[in-house]
């Protein structure tokens, strides 16, 4: 087995950053290292551990999600940020996206799809559910205008 993808879940609830941690290092060639509970906690630890994939969600104390995202992404260039959250509307989404998200994953989603979306982030590849890439591409082609 190759070299464990290195994970920081960051969560305001408790129950939601452990059943990440026991899900993920059961079988899924992954290892949390660390846990944030708020947003300037997941900048402070993602500077510590340099994870390889942060699950960050959206709405925490301190910082959100969003403030979070852009300023890990400024700072380190290696780790990559996969929205995990409940909130799946376009303003969302878009501003996960141009804060430095490679990817966005609601709450609800499989075990077998957040374990791809953390694949693919680890990768580099940008991972929308398909109701969402609407929301990304219209925003790319605002911008492209």
């Amino acid at each position: 087995m190759g070299r464990l993808i290195r994970v920081l879940v960051a969560d305001d609830h408790a129950v939601v950053r452990k059943g990440l941690r026991s899900l993920l290092t059961s079988k899924y060639g992954m290892e949390v290292v660390g846990e944030a509970d708020n947003g300037l906690a997941a900048i402070r630890i993602a500077r510590e551990v340099q994870p390889d994939v942060i699950l960050m969600d959206l709405v925490m104390p301190g910082k959100n999600g969003i403030e979070a995202t852009k300023e890990i992404k400024r700072e380190l260039l290696g780790s990559r940020v996969l929205i995990l959250t409940s909130f799946s509307d376009e303003e969302q989404i878009i501003s996960a996206v141009r804060a430095g998200a490679v990817g966005y994953v609601l709450k609800d989603a499989s075990t077998d799809e957040l374990v791809h979306a953390i694949h693919g982030a680890y990768m580099g590849k940008v991972s929308l559910p398909a109701r969402m890439l609407k929301f990304a591409q219209a925003d790319s082609a605002e911008e492209d205008a």
